[in-house]
Formats: C-alpha cells, sequence, structure tokens
C-alpha cells in the first residue's frame, strides 16, 4: 500500500519523476499520432507535487478509498500526464500507455472515468471541472468526510463563463476543503492567450488593490512548497509570496484567482508557468 501523506519529501527525486512522466508523455502521443503533448507537458509539475510530493492522501492499491483526496484535471486535454502518473503509481499498467486513444482503450483522449481506475471525473469539455470539483467538495461535507478536492484550470479555461458561476458558488457554501489551481501558461490551442482573450494582469482582476507579483518557472520543489504552505497556512499573503520561500525557484504562491472580498474564505493557490 502506498499512502501519499508523506511529510519528508524527496524534492531531487521530484525532478526525476517529472522527467519520467514527460517522456512518457512523449511516447504515448507520438504512438497515437495526436493528443495535446504540450498542455500535457505543462502540467507535469503540478501533477508530480500532487501524486508525489506529499500533497494529495492517496493509496495507489486503492484508488476508491472513501477518504482519498480527489483530484480533477478540468483542463481534460492534459490527461495523458494523468495517466502517466498512475501508471507510475502502479494504478494502470505501464505496458497500458501505448494505447492512448485507441479503440477500445480504456485511456481516452480525455479522462473516461467509468472506464479508467484512478480518474474522478469526465473532464474536457472546459469550464465544467471546476462545476464537478464543487460538487465534490460539498459532498464530502455532506457526508462527514475529511478530503480535499484538488482541480487544475487552464488559463485558457478562465474565459468560460461558467468557472467564474462556479467560483461563486464554492464561496457561497465556503467550500474550505476545495483547492483551485491555474496552469497559467498563457497559451491556448489558437495562439497566445493574451491575444485571444487576455487575462493581464490577472492578479488585479482576481486580486483588485492588491500589489502585483512577477515569478518565475515552475520547479516540482516550488510547487510543492507553495501546495504545502497553503493547505498548512490556509493563507499565503500575496505580498509574503516571495518572501516566504526566499528567491530560489520561486513561482507564483499567491491567493488564488477568487480571493475576491466578496468570495472569501475561498483562498488557495495559483502555480504559473513560463
Amino acid at each position: 500500500m502506498t499512502d501519499m501523506t508523506v511529510t519528508n519529501v524527496d524534492l531531487v527525486a521530484l525532478k526525476e519523476i517529472a522527467r519520467d512522466l514527460r517522456l512518457d508523455i512523449l511516447e504515448m502521443t507520438a504512438q497515437a499520432g495526436s493528443g495535446h503533448p504540450s498542455s500535457s507537458f505543462s502540467s507535469v509539475e503540478i501533477v508530480t507535487a500532487l501524486y508525489f510530493g506529499g500533497i494529495l492522501n492517496y493509496r495507489s492499491d486503492d484508488p476508491w478509498w472513501p477518504d482519498r483526496d480527489r483530484f480533477i484535471m478540468s483542463k481534460g486535454h492534459s490527461v495523458p500526464a494523468q495517466y502517466a502518473a498512475l501508471a507510475l503509481l502502479d494504478v494502470l499498467p505501464c505496458d497500458e500507455l501505448p494505447s492512448l486513444k485507441c479503440m477500445g482503450s480504456r485511456l481516452q483522449g480525455h479522462p473516461a472515468m467509468q472506464e479508467t481506475p484512478g480518474l474522478e471525473g469526465c473532464t474536457g469539455a472546459l469550464g465544467e471541472g471546476l462545476s464537478y470539483a464543487n460538487g465534490m467538495a460539498l459532498a464530502a461535507r455532506v457526508h462527514g468526510l475529511s478530503y480535499h478536492v484538488y482541480c487544475l484550470l487552464g488559463d485558457g479555461e478562465l474565459h468560460e463563463g461558467q468557472i467564474w458561476e462556479a467560483a461563486l458558488f464554492a464561496a457561497h457554501w465556503q467550500l474550505d476543503n476545495l483547492v483551485v489551481i491555474c496552469d497559467y501558461n498563457k497559451l491556448q490551442i489558437d495562439g497566445f492567450t493574451r491575444d485571444i482573450l487576455d487575462l493581464e494582469p490577472l492578479v488585479d482582476i482576481a486580486l483588485p488593490g492588491q500589489p502585483r507579483v512577477s515569478f518565475g518557472n515552475v520547479t516540482p520543489e516550488a510547487a510543492v512548497r507553495l501546495l504545502q504552505s497553503g493547505i498548512e497556512d490556509g493563507y499565503l499573503p500575496l505580498d509574503d509570496a516571495l518572501g516566504h520561500f526566499g528567491d530560489a525557484d520561486v513561482t507564483l504562491g499567491i491567493p488564488h484567482f477568487f480571493d475576491l472580498p466578496m468570495l472569501k474564505p475561498q483562498v488557495r493557490l495559483v502555480l504559473r508557468n513560463a
């Protein structure tokens, strides 16, 4: 049994895991002759931090354990990154990865939870994953369970109005077991996000009156440290984000974009890629 609630994380090993996941993504999408390797690559550090960095409370030999933390890949076209992680955890056989998108395969181009162990939702119609995560987070309260729900959004996905409706819902019901992460890579399928519907300055849009902060690239270490801090402290002030971790390899450690004054106490994190 693998219980991923570890306290001492081998941050050097996380880099190797991230590299291995990228190789698996490359191989399976090349074999399929289609898919979204770039978007999958973009989410690798986040997926690595969640599954292997002691963030998710997860048992790989019991993927339906009732108290497990849930991970919703709202940007469902990035699911090859999740398949690779689940294979490394032995939830999926490694030799099944080359069957990505094949007829009859359990590993489809978007998550199909009814077919694939370890998946928590059928996502990929962009904008819907947060609503799904809201329902799971609320269900935990109704059933008296203590799990957290982690939802990974794409930045282009923030153009969807349903995201903001779901944000209002999360705040209204004070879903403090919900953690929202944005893979902020500034690209979407039609080009640069800024040229299609500019989100900048995202921090100012989300946190009016708060200071702007610039950050570097995501690393697995930074992702783990930021997520752990967010869980342990509940809130990481925007202007303390860099100082909290020093100057080395620190990425976007800010309250997430739902931290409007009307939406507290829904305070979590956004992770930013290059």
